[in-house]
């Protein structure tokens, strides 16, 4: 306990209840076993128990013929530091302490699941604990927790698992640790990265979307319309879909017309119609197929959708603008050659596959997020180089199967086919897989 750093590690060490019964515990009975601790200590949980013994490293140690516990010269000192601090009788022999077991009824457990984003806040946790209820966390991308005591967040966190990423003060994470299953990151700078990067988002979006359908019915009311649009769209090369409350499928079979089908309410605004070279599809609390010719493909798309289920497949050669909040996005674009690609999501989850035919000159991508988990594939031809960037975000760029942060070929610059990515999304997560042709 010389140094600064050594002093600060053990009042860390000293600062939970339980750490210091066990160095009183072991001070008064010389040696106890890892069950008779337990006991003495009051913590029924043996993982839990394992991480406070973890945190005593270096003023307890396990007698290896016995396998009992005992304290170290250190931690003799700092149980005498113990005394001191908190007026206690220093006497080496016969002294006794009693503990009262208190048979508390167990502690209500409340599940949250299914979100993109929660924070527990210290107030949310000293509220839960006054109240003897406990969280365990499940199908989350991102779990914020705030600074608090570690004792405090003890009593009011159950377990963690199928969560993304957790961030939370670097004394919080030991015990985050413990209590947690499958958690893919902790903290932005240190921690642990697991396999769940690449698939952990299907029960999440299936919460999410649930949500979002059920908003879906409770605006329609159950009253629906069936609806059946058709339109020549030989001429236009545009096309806007505008989407609000809506589940929409987007498919190419041959036809010469776009169709468009589905129900809706009786008091939505639903339409598709052609004018000035733009294809109009207006979408709310409808749900539908959208049908386009196999071999239309358009120079550019402009999608905007709100609280909405959108997928399918489309054709597009120069300029995808798509814009989401609080939806649900699996598209799958092709065709694309020198363009220009802005994607923009707000709480929303968004799987899209972009797939690039040959070009010369400078292509971008650019994704940006708040809140929001995206997964993008681009295929592109051999030729075409790639220089990826990482401005936020948590995730993996992988590039022919090698994963990286941020990414540049070697012959980028003097390349004639480049493609330019910029990943920007703030408090969420992200995969860019990019695979040559």
């Amino acid at each position: 306990m010389k140094s600064p750093d050594g002093i600060e590690r053990y009042l860390k060490a000293l600062a939970h209840r339980v750490r210091r019964d066990i160095i009183r515990a072991l001070y008064q009975h010389k040696r106890l076993s890892y069950s008779e601790l337990m006991k003495i200590t009051g913590v029924e949980d043996s993982g839990t128990f394992a991480f406070h013994l973890k945190m005593l490293q270096g003023l307890v140690e396990k007698d290896p013929n016995t396998g009992e516990y005992r304290l170290t010269e250190e931690g003799i000192k700092a149980y005498k530091a113990l005394t001191i601090l908190t007026d206690e009788e220093q006497t080496r022999e016969g002294e006794k302490e009693k503990h009262i077991e208190k048979k508390e009824a167990k502690p209500e457990i409340i599940t949250i699941s299914g979100k993109l984003s929660f924070t527990l806040t210290k107030h949310l946790a000293e509220k839960l604990c006054k109240e003897n209820k406990k969280i365990y966390f499940t199908d989350i991308l991102t779990l914020t927790i705030e600074d608090m005591p570690e004792e405090l967040l003890e009593c009011v966190l159950e377990g963690i698992n199928d969560v993304f990423y957790i961030q939370a003060p670097d004394h919080l994470k030991p015990l985050i640790e413990i209590k947690s299953g499958d958690i893919g990151f902790v903290g932005k700078n240190s921690g642990f990265l697991g396999s769940m990067i690449a698939g952990l988002t299907s029960s999440i979006i299936k919460g999410v979307m649930k949500g979002i359908e059920e908003s879906i019915k409770i605006k329609s009311g159950g009253r629906t319309i069936k609806f059946n649009m058709v339109t020549d769209i030989e001429e236009a090369n545009s096309l806007k879909i505008i989407a609000e409350s809506s589940s929409l499928r987007i498919k190419k079979e041959q036809i010469d017309k776009l169709l468009f089908k589905g129900k809706t309410t009786p008091n939505s605004y639903t339409k598709v119609f052609a004018e000035n070279g733009i294809v109009h599809v207006k979408s709310e609390e409808a749900e539908g197929e959208l049908s386009i010719p196999n071999n239309k493909i358009f120079e550019e798309v402009f999608m905007d959708i709100e609280s909405s289920s959108i997928g399918g497949d489309l054709s597009v050669r120069e300029k995808l603008d798509l814009r989401s909040d609080s939806s649900n996005i699996s598209l799958t674009v092709g065709k694309l050659k020198k363009s220009e690609v802005k994607i923009e999501l707000d709480s929303s989850n968004a799987k899209i596959v972009l797939d690039y035919d040959e070009f010369i000159g400078d292509s971008n991508i650019i994704v940006k997020g708040d809140s929001s988990n995206v997964s993008l594939e681009v295929r592109i031809p051999k030729e075409t180089a790639i220089n990826a960037v990482q401005e936020s975000g948590i995730g993996t760029m992988i590039v022919e199967g090698i994963t990286s942060g941020s990414y540049k070929d070697k012959n980028y610059e003097k390349a004639k086919s480049r493609l330019n990515i910029t990943i920007d999304i703030d408090d969420g997560v992200y995969k860019v897989n990019v695979v040559r042709k």
